[in-house]
């Protein structure tokens, strides 16, 4: 798989946000309110215009749109949080997967993100 052109990577971001807005049923305004950044720089985004914001604006767009978890609004902008590289091969490997199956891991990966705050988890 090679790397995404930026073109690619904009839209793949837009669509994962116009998404969540429909989800959601938030207008563009809306959404820009509630993650903190002006109408008018969201909607360049969505066009394609302007690239995908910072990692944190991008985190808040997640919290709102509830895209969990908030890598997968990362990797569609083609960025990766350097404290997590092992979640890049895992976020591509869920990108084929269908809502269905989805559901099933995210199950999953909360169930074990619940047990490893009552054992204090580890990073192995």
């Amino acid at each position: 798989m090679g790397k995404k052109s930026d073109e690619e990577i904009r839209e793949a971001f837009s669509e994962l946000v116009q998404s969540g807005m429909q989800a959601q049923d938030l207008s563009l305004r809306e959404l820009a309110g509630l993650a903190d950044i002006t109408p008018s720089y969201l909607s360049r985004i969505l066009r394609g215009i302007q690239g995908p914001p910072s990692e944190s604006k991008i985190r808040k767009i997640a919290e709102v749109l509830q895209i969990e978890p908030a890598e997968r609004l990362l990797a569609a902008a083609g960025r990766f949080p350097d404290s997590r590289p092992q979640m890049v091969p895992l976020l591509r490997a869920a990108g084929s997967l269908s809502d269905e199956d989805l559901a099933q891991v995210m199950e999953v990966v909360k169930r074990l993100s619940r047990n490893n705050r009552k054992t204090g988890g580890s990073d192995k």
